[in-house]
C-alpha cells in the first residue's frame, strides 16, 4: 500500500464516469459509497466507474462495490468498471466477482460482459 487517500472525480458530460484513484478501504468506504451513488443517480442505465487509479482496495470497498451493483440491478440499471487495476482485478477474481460486473477493458486486454480481463 502506498497510503495514498482515494480520490473521487466525476468526468464527462454525456456519459459520466466516476474516476477512483488512491486507496479504497474502510478509511474511505462512505465517501467512496456517497460517490458510487451519486454517479448512479445521474446515469440512465449504466453508471461507469473507471477504477485505473485505485491501488489498493479491501474488502470494504468491494461491499461498497457490490451493493451499489445490487441496487442498481434492482433499479434497472448497473455498475460498468473500467479498466480495474490490478489490485481491483485481484480482489474480483479471487471473490469469484467476474461475471457480477460489466467491464470494460482497456487496450491490449480481453473485455467481457462480465468476467475479468486476462
Amino acid at each position: 500500500m502506498d497510503d495514498a487517500p482515494a480520490s473521487y472525480e466525476l468526468s464527462g458530460e454525456r456519459s459520466p464516469a466516476l474516476v477512483v484513484s488512491g486507496e479504497v478501504d474502510l478509511d474511505s468506504r462512505e465517501q467512496f459509497l456517497e460517490a458510487l451513488h451519486q454517479t448512479i443517480r445521474r446515469n440512465d442505465g449504466a453508471a461507469r466507474v473507471d477504477l485505473s487509479g485505485v491501488t489498493f482496495m479491501d474488502s470494504s470497498g468491494i461491499s461498497a462495490l457490490i451493493e451499489c451493483q445490487q441496487r442498481a440491478l434492482d433499479d434497472g440499471s448497473q455498475i460498468v468498471l473500467i479498466e480495474p487495476s490490478d489490485p481491483c482485478r485481484r480482489v474480483i477474481e479471487i471473490l469469484g466477482l467476474g461475471d457480477f460486473f460489466v467491464i470494460e477493458a482497456g487496450p491490449g486486454r480481453v473485455a467481457g460482459s462480465g468476467g475479468v480481463p486476462a
